[in-house]
């Protein structure tokens, strides 16, 4: 029996708005508002009806690679901030594919799907230039950027009219925004005001207080007195959560992203275990799971670690536990050179 051909997933939005996508962003590339806004220089937009704001960030100011981004919630937003502030040495490059956003950028020819690039000729388009393409992408945690949909697509479209509208004024006068952007601080939000086919736009500023994750841990209590049972070791521990260079799901589906804990020993750089995960509900349910996982392992191995060594902020604070309940030392370094090699010789064998 003959096999279905699978609509591209650019089939799931009209030709007519696929259109104002491509004029909105081609009038961005004229417009370049990279010339005069930072990455931080945020402001937000909240449509009528909608229980909270997005939030612009418009990329490219040192040249490398010109976009726009739209952070549809507060929990983004947050993610947003926490991407620009943690130290550079500290900072988790998966947190990028966690954080729920859409974005228009411009790219060579080479990097859009080819029935993207027959979309824009097809519409008339013929981009020339380096960097010229409008690449559509959306971002959904634990999932590689894939294309958008109808949702996001009227998102985008807001978004840059609003960015065509607030980018402009904002050259003329800088005073639109504060000399320091930042959690607690104010930002211009444009509220949407009447019906859709009568609506306006009227200014405000907002501040929004940062507010970090919490998550409920699953960690079993009688496998955590098992483990304090143990003697203490002079034992230090690698141990660190990132993303395989693979992807998961059917051919047409947004793929997920599997993620790989490793345990190894810091001296002789022994996998003492490593082990898959992905999301299956939500990206907080698979990071709830990381502390019961870790403990299952050091269980298997009768091991009661002196210190784990870890890389980023946000593994030292998802095993508290093992601090607070077993006097486990949680150090955080730059560099966590087991695990490396473990990752390195992996991606190899890929």
């Amino acid at each position: 029996m003959p096999r279905m051909k699978l609509d591209h997933p650019t089939a799931a939005i009209s030709k007519p708005t696929w259109q104002k996508l491509y004029n909105l962003a081609f009038q961005i590339r004229k417009l370049a508002p990279w010339d005069w806004m930072e990455e931080t220089d945020l402001f937000a937009f909240q449509p009528s009806g909608a229980k909270e704001p997005a939030f612009i960030s418009v990329m490219g100011a040192i040249g490398q690679h010109h976009a726009v981004g739209i952070y549809p919630s507060l929990r983004s937003l947050n993610q947003f901030w926490e991407m620009q502030f943690t130290p550079e040495e500290f900072r988790r490059p998966e947190l990028l594919l966690e954080t729920r956003q859409v974005q228009v950028s411009f790219e060579k020819a080479a990097v859009l799907d080819a029935e993207e690039k027959k979309l824009i000729k097809d519409l008339g388009y013929a981009p020339r230039g380096a960097h010229a393409w409008p690449c559509f992408q959306s971002f959904h945690p634990g999932c590689s950027p894939w294309f958008i949909d109808s949702n996001d697509a009227t998102l985008l479209c807001l978004g840059m009219e609003r960015l065509l509208d607030f980018a402009p004024r904002f050259d003329e006068n800088p005073d639109l925004l504060p000399e320091h952007i930042g959690p607690d601080m104010p930002i211009p939000v444009q509220m949407q005001v009447g019906s859709a086919s009568d609506s306006g736009w009227q200014g405000t500023y907002r501040t929004f207080p940062y507010e970090p994750l919490s998550l409920q841990l699953e960690v079993p209590t009688h496998d955590l007195d098992a483990l304090g049972k143990q003697p203490p070791q002079s034992l230090i521990l690698e141990v660190d959560v990132s993303i395989l260079s693979a992807q998961i799901g059917k051919l047409g589906e947004r793929p997920r992203l599997p993620y790989l804990l490793i345990v190894a020993e810091s001296n002789s750089g022994f996998a003492y275990g490593v082990d898959l995960m992905s999301v299956q509900s939500t990206i907080e349910d698979m990071w709830a799971e990381v502390p019961g996982r870790l403990l299952a392992i050091l269980l298997r191995h009768q091991l009661r670690p002196a210190t784990i060594l870890v890389r980023n902020i946000w593994m030292r604070d998802l095993l508290w536990i093992f601090r607070d309940k077993l006097g486990v030392n949680i150090e955080m370094v730059p560099d966590l050179p087991a695990i490396e090699e473990i990752q390195g010789a992996m991606a190899h064998r890929l």
